[in-house]
C-alpha cells in the first residue's frame, strides 16, 4: 500500500469488480495505516464478494457505492461470510401465533400488530366485525356470535340444552303475542273476557256459566232438583220448574195445561195404564165418536153368574141390599166400595168395601168384615144415610192434611129428611190384610155441598180427577136432571151447570140420575140412570168439554143394558153403573133390584174388533 500522503490511482483492472478514484482534493485520499484502510474519494465495488476485494477493515469517509445488492434491504453475511441483502425482514422477525402479526414494510421497517380477529382462546372474540345492537353469545372457544334482537317485541328465551332464541312477544312496551304457558301459577289480575280469560278470579261452585260480551262471566246458582234452564231470546235465561218451566217449554198453559193437537195412545203412570183409575191430564179437545160402545159388537154381556155380591157377602146381620157400587183399579187390585141397607129403618146403611185380583174373579171382603164408612151420631148429616160412594185414588196427593191419596164423596142425610147433601172422606192406602184395619176419616166439615135451591145434590155421585180438577156429576132433585160442580181439593165445591137433560117420550124421560164418570182415549164417558116411570136402564153420553155443562151427546144405542127376564135378580131395574177399561174389555158393575131387594151384578163389552 502507499504510504501516508502518497497519491495512487488504481483503475479497475480486468477482471476486478471495483474501483478506488482517488479525490484530487487532497483532503480526499486515502492511506494504509496498521492494515487500516482509510479512503478519501470515490470507492465503486461492482461486487463486494469478489475474492480479489477483502478488507479486513474499511473506514469510509466519503460515498460507498456496492453494487449486486437489494435497495433499501439490510445485509448480512451468509453461511459463506458473503455479504447479501435480506429478502424479506419476517424471515428474520417472526411473530406469535394467532396473536403478534409482523409485516414488511419493503423499506427496511416492519410493522408489528395484533393477529385480526383475535381468537377466544387468546382473549379475543374470534370475529373481525359485530352487528350493530346484536346480542353476543358464547361458542366455547369458536368465534363469539351475535343474536339479532332488534325487532320490536323480540326477547331472548332459552331451551336449557340448544342456543337461545328470538321469541316475539309483540312489542317493546307490551306483551301482544303469547304462546302456551305449560307450567307456572299466574299470580296477576284477572285475564279479561277479551283476552281470552273469565275476567273473574272465583266461580259458583256447580253453577252454569252464563256470557257477558266482554264483561266477566257470570255465574248461576246451584240449580235445584228439577229445575230446568230456560231463555226468553233476549236477556239471560232463568232456572225455572214446575208449571213455570212447563209453560216456558210449551208443553201445555199454566196450572192446568192445554194441549193441542195431541195425540196419546197410552199413558202409563207408575207402569200402569191411567185409563184403569182415569188419572190423566185435562184435555179440552171433542173427539167425535164414530164407534159407540155397542154398535158393531155383541154387546154388553151380562155375567152368567150375576150377582156376583149379595146379602150373603155382608157380614152384619143388621145390614142388607147390597148397592151402588164403585169399583176402581190401583194397578194391582181392583177395589169394589157398596153401600147396604139397614133392615130394621130401611135406611140407607152403611158402606164397605170389596177387593178382587181380577174383575171376572171372586170379590172378598175387606176391613175384618166392617164397614170403611159408618152412619154417624144422632143429630149429625149423616146419621141416617151413608151411600153411593164414589171413589178416586189421587196420585198427586201429599199425604197431609185432608189430601190423601184415596179420597170419597158419597150421599149423607139425617133422619126425617130425604134432603140429602155431598160429604167427603179420605185414607191412606188399604192394608195387606184383610182382617186389617183399613181407616177413612170423614172431613171434619161436612157436608162439603149443602142441600139448596142451587146444588140440591141427590141420588149417584160420579166423581173423578182430571188433571188438578176433581168433577162431580149427580141428580138435580128437582129437577131429576143430572148436574156437575169442580173442586180443586174436594172441600169447596162451584157449580157448573146441566150435564144431562131428560129425554123427551123415552126411557130417560123421567129421571136421569146414578152416574159414573170414566176417561179414556180422550173420551169423557158418562155413564148414567135413566127412568120412564117404571124402569131403571143403564145409558151413556160423551162429554163435549171438561165444564160439562155444554152439549153432550148420548149413545145412540142407549140404553146400553137393561133389566133382565121375569122372574131374575133384576127383572125390575138395572141402574148405578160403574166402568173399569182393561185393554179392550170393558167391564161394567151395576145394581140390579127384584121386589126391592138389591144386589151387584157384572157386565162386559168386548172391543177387539174396534181398539181404541
Amino acid at each position: 500500500m502507499a504510504n501516508l500522503g502518497e497519491r495512487r490511482v488504481y483503475p479497475l483492472r480486468p477482471g476486478l469488480k471495483y474501483r478506488f478514484t482517488p479525490s484530487r482534493d487532497p483532503n480526499h485520499w486515502w492511506d494504509d495505516v496498521n492494515d487500516v484502510k482509510t479512503i478519501h474519494g470515490l470507492l465503486e465495488v461492482d461486487d463486494i464478494n469478489t475474492p480479489k476485494f477483502k478488507v479486513k477493515d474499511v473506514n469510509v469517509t466519503g460515498d460507498l457505492t456496492l453494487s449486486g445488492l437489494t435497495a433499501d434491504r439490510l445485509l448480512y453475511l451468509d453461511t459463506d461470510s458473503n455479504v447479501a441483502s435480506v429478502s424479506a425482514l419476517t424471515d428474520w422477525i417472526a411473530g406469535r401465533a394467532s396473536e403478534i402479526e409482523i409485516g414488511d414494510d419493503l423499506d427496511g421497517t416492519i410493522t408489528i400488530g395484533i393477529i385480526n380477529p383475535l381468537i377466544v382462546g387468546k382473549g379475543g372474540t374470534g370475529a373481525a366485525t359485530l352487528a350493530d345492537g346484536f346480542v353476543l353469545l358464547g361458542n366455547a372457544t369458536g368465534a363469539i356470535q351475535a343474536l339479532d334482537v332488534t325487532t320490536d317485541g323480540g326477547i331472548i328465551i332459552g331451551d336449557g340444552t340448544t342456543d337461545p332464541v328470538v321469541l316475539d312477544v309483540g312489542s317493546s312496551t307490551a306483551i301482544t303475542i303469547l304462546g302456551t304457558i305449560a307450567t307456572g301459577t299466574w299470580q296477576a289480575t284477572d285475564i279479561g273476557v277479551q283476552y281470552g280469560g273469565t275476567g273473574v278470579s272465583s266461580l259458583t261452585d256447580g253453577g252454569v256459566l252464563l256470557g257477558s260480551g266482554t264483561s266477566a262471566i257470570t255465574a248461576m246458582t246451584v240449580l235445584a232438583d228439577s229445575e230446568f234452564i230456560v231463555g226468553d231470546g233476549t236477556t239471560d235465561p232463568v232456572a225455572e220448574s214446575g208449571n213455570t218451566a212447563r209453560t216456558s217449554l210449551g208443553v201445555g198453559t199454566g196450572d192446568s195445561p192445554t194441549f193441542t193437537g195431541l195425540t196419546v195412545d197410552e199413558i202409563i203412570i207408575d207402569g200402569e195404564d191411567t185409563r184403569k183409575h182415569s188419572l190423566v191430564d185435562e184435555p179440552t179437545w171433542y173427539r167425535t165418536v164414530t164407534v159407540p160402545l155397542s154398535v158393531g159388537t155383541t154387546g154388553w154381556v151380562k155375567d152368567g153368574g150375576n150377582p156376583v155380591i149379595d146379602d150373603d157377602d155382608i157380614p152384619d146381620a143388621a145390614m142388607e141390599d147390597v148397592h151402588h157400587p164403585c169399583v176402581v183399579f190401583d194397578g194391582t187390585y181392583f177395589w169394589m166400595f157398596v153401600a147396604t141397607r139397614d133392615k130394621e129403618s130401611s135406611a140407607e146403611g152403611d158402606i164397605y168395601v170389596f177387593r178382587a185380583t181380577d174383575p171376572d174373579g171372586a170379590w172378598s171382603i175387606w176391613n175384618n168384615n166392617t164397614a170403611i164408612i159408618a152412619r154417624g151420631a144422632g143429630g149429625t148429616y149423616d146419621e141416617d144415610e151413608c151411600y153411593n160412594p164414589s171413589v178416586v185414588i189421587d196420585y198427586d196427593a201429599t199425604g197431609t192434611g185432608t189430601d190423601f191419596k184415596w179420597k170419597m164423596m158419597y150421599s149423607a142425610s139425617e133422619v126425617g129428611t130425604e134432603n140429602r147433601t155431598a160429604a167427603y172422606a179420605y185414607a191412606d192406602d188399604p192394608p195387606s190384610s184383610s182382617t186389617s184395619a183399613w181407616t177413612w176419616t170423614k172431613y171434619a166439615g161436612n157436608p162439603v155441598i149443602a142441600f139448596d135451591a142451587t146444588q140440591e145434590p141427590d141420588l149417584g155421585f160420579g166423581f173423578i180427577k182430571l188433571g188438578k180438577r176433581f168433577v162431580l156429576v149427580n141428580r138435580h132433585r128437582t129437577n131429576k136432571n143430572v148436574v156437575s160442580s169442580y173442586s180443586v181439593d174436594c172441600i169447596t165445591w162451584t157449580k157448573l151447570g146441566l150435564v144431562i137433560p131428560l129425554g123427551v117420550d123415552s126411557w130417560d124421560s123421567d129421571t136421569c140420575s146414578y152416574t159414573n164418570l170414566y176417561f179414556d182415549s180422550g173420551i169423557l164417558y158418562l155413564f148414567y140412570s135413566g127412568y120412564d116411570g117404571t124402569y131403571y136402564k143403564i145409558g151413556m153420553a160423551y162429554g163435549a168439554n171438561l165444564n160439562l155443562n155444554s152439549s153432550v151427546i148420548k149413545d145412540i144405542t142407549n140404553p146400553i143394558l137393561s133389566v133382565g127376564a121375569a122372574t131374575t135378580w133384576e127383572e125390575d131395574y138395572v141402574f148405578s153403573p160403574s166402568v173399569v177399561r182393561i185393554k179392550n174389555k170393558w167391564h161394567m158393575w151395576y145394581t140390579g133390584v127384584k121386589d126391592t131387594v138389591r144386589a151387584v151384578g157384572h157386565a162386559t163389552l168386548d172391543m177387539s174388533n174396534f181398539p181404541l
